[in-house]
């Protein structure tokens, strides 16, 4: 869901020019346009944005003080070196019917409470945390679920296993080299110290009767 925002269309774009809009609580930016070279310099509230961004928000309705509305996702933000809470500069790009994005998402484990082989002790081990996928902004994921009730002891789930959103794709094609465990379950660590064990007490044992 998009977020609709005011702001300012600027016509200058020097240093100078954006230290005092910094220094007036606003952030320079620019509008990139979609399929064209098309740029729109614009500035707009710090905190509003700013807040926006750590609430999840990437789809922004921007009315611009021209009477112009775009509708953009954001491309890069520029963050202060020093001050985690201060942004330098933000881009967006214009939203078309032929945008396409690929970002992170980030993987969310669901229904591990109602998985048996963990209620019989199973440790999961979460391998990746986010997977790039390729999608239009209207079917932007917020996280990427993956099911593991069903999962068994030992067992892994790659890559090519996981079930996406509809209109997400993954970003790579998944080949044998580069298709990658996503989520695993695995025996607590003192139950393989005694399995390990015991398979040397068993080899030590067939040894001692040659």
């Amino acid at each position: 869901m998009s977020k609709s925002l005011k702001v300012e269309s600027r016509n200058k774009y020097t240093s100078g020019h954006n230290k005092i809009l910094r220094r007036e609580g606003a952030l320079p930016a620019i509008i990139y346009g979609g399929n064209s070279d098309e740029t729109l310099p614009i500035s707009l509230d710090h905190k509003t944005i700013l807040l926006s961004l750590k609430d999840g928000h990437r789809i922004f309705d921007l009315k611009i003080d021209n009477g112009q509305t775009e509708q953009v996702i954001v491309k890069e933000v520029q963050h202060h070196p020093v001050k985690n809470d201060t942004l330098l500069h933000i881009d967006f790009i214009k939203i078309t019917n032929k945008t396409k994005i690929t970002d992170k998402i980030v993987i969310e484990i669901i229904n591990d409470d109602n998985c048996e082989a963990i209620k019989n002790g199973a440790i999961m081990h979460k391998l990746l945390n986010d997977i790039e996928v390729t999608f239009s902004p209207t079917d932007m994921p917020s996280n990427i679920q993956i099911d593991i009730s069903k999962m068994e002891l030992g067992q892994t789930i790659h890559l090519d296993e996981v079930v996406l959103p509809k209109g997400v794709i993954l970003a790579t094609a998944i080949t044998a080299d580069n298709n990658q465990g996503v989520v695993s379950l695995h025996a607590p660590k003192a139950a393989e110290d005694s399995n390990s064990e015991a398979i040397v007490e068993s080899a030590e044992k067939e040894t001692e009767e040659k």
